[in-house]
């Protein structure tokens, strides 16, 4: 099994820049908030024109509202800027995991970015750390559970660390086009998974009538 795990893993490591699922796209971390704009200047407004005593209050509040807005707006633009520096670099050729320290900062950046985030994983899994990989695969799983590349990665990393059964379930569910390149070889992974299984079991049973 571990050798047909590391072959898909060197073919997804090779070509992860050409086939990754998602684009890096340039996100906009605080675009969730931009309903405070319009909130924090009618607020104040209808309690100036309804004379209302603390209007002045809920217009200082306003103000530390724009002031923390603005501030954000600047970690905005680094994520966004970043998001392009690593997306032209992917472009042009180099590898992910050269810009590994990149791909980790726009992720503390921006949490919610999944393409970096799947980034990463294919770094993790190229750096022969299959625990990190599932810890960054986790959030991927629950928010795109049918996406195969991050199905793949998953059972890659899960004969990473030696649990067939596990990997062999990632695989279960992931659809195969015939015509893909990568088939073959994900084909010979699931069966590796299977046969580690069944060697599993018949260990186990033979222990147990040995007891």
């Amino acid at each position: 099994m571990a050798a047909a795990a590391a072959g898909v893993s060197v073919l997804l490591s090779e070509t992860a820049h050409r086939v990754r699922s998602w684009s890096l796209d340039h996100r906009d971390p605080v675009r969730h908030l931009t309903w405070l704009v319009p909130l924090a200047t009618l607020g104040p407004l209808t309690f100036v024109i309804a004379g209302v005593h603390w209007a002045w209050p809920a217009a200082l509040a306003t103000v530390v509202v724009f002031g923390a807005l603005r501030l954000v707006s600047g970690l905005s633009h680094r994520v966004a800027v970043l998001s392009r520096e690593v997306s032209a670099e992917l472009e042009h050729g180099v590898p992910p995991i050269e810009l590994r320290d990149e791909i980790e900062t726009l992720i503390g950046l921006d949490p919610g970015n999944d393409p970096a985030r799947l980034l990463l994983a294919h770094v993790r899994v190229q750096q022969n750390d299959p625990l990190a990989a599932l810890l960054q695969l986790a959030p991927l799983r629950d928010r795109h559970p049918d996406d195969g590349m991050v199905v793949l990665l998953a059972a890659v990393a899960y004969a990473g660390l030696g649990a067939a059964e596990d990997a062999g379930r990632m695989l279960d569910a992931l659809q195969l086009d015939a015509a893909h390149p990568w088939t073959p070889k994900v084909r010979q992974f699931h069966e590796a998974c299977r046969r580690e299984v069944d060697a599993v079991r018949v260990s186990s049973d033979e222990f147990d009538l040995d007891v």
